[in-house]
């Protein structure tokens, strides 16, 4: 009996498993504890509206403004769920509907920073090839980017809220840049 089959099952096996750990190499991490921007579709950015302070300030996504604080947050890891802080006010991402303390009612919420006597709400991130999506673990629902319309008051910008989550909608997927 010859052993050719066996080895060359082996081989292709062993080239399998060569292929998988390729690929999870390639995959993204969720970049827990360093200073980044997230981006949408547009190339804006997260951005905490008017640099404020206060629960139920908007976040709003907008032109990327380098070194500006109020658009550089930080991912902090929780078992599998993950916090968003921003760094000029400690703001967390929230929606209106966690602090109003109707976590089930999240459909079409904009997103919010909240205060530091808020709830701090869990995300869950997940890679979507070289980009992630954030996702609310309660509802299921998407962090949602829309279309940028223009404005006489300030650039660009749209609300950031939570919909039905399509892995395939460019609205909802964003990738994190270093600041």
């Amino acid at each position: 009996m010859s052993q050719a089959p066996i080895v060359h099952t082996l081989m292709i096996l062993f080239s399998l498993v060569n292929i998988a750990l390729a690929t999870a190499a390639l995959a993204q991490t969720v970049p827990v504890g360093q200073s980044i921007a997230i981006r949408d579709f547009q190339g804006n950015v997260f951005d905490l509206a008017d640099r404020s302070t206060q629960p139920f300030s908007p976040v709003q996504s907008l032109n990327f403004k380098p070194g500006e604080a109020a658009q550089i947050w930080v991912i902090e890891q929780n078992g599998t769920q993950f916090t968003i802080r921003n760094v000029i006010s400690e703001s967390i991402l929230s929606t209106t509907a966690t602090i109003a303390g109707t976590p089930s009612d999240r459909k079409s919420i904009q997103l919010v920073g909240g205060g530091a006597n808020v709830a701090v709400p869990q995300w869950n991130i997940s890679a979507n090839g070289a980009s992630f999506n954030i996702i609310d673990p309660l509802s299921q629902l998407a962090v949602t980017s829309w279309l940028a319309t223009t404005s006489s008051i300030i650039t660009p910008t749209t609300p950031l809220t939570l919909q039905l989550f399509d892995p395939k909608a460019t609205q909802q997927i964003f990738t994190f840049v270093n600041v």
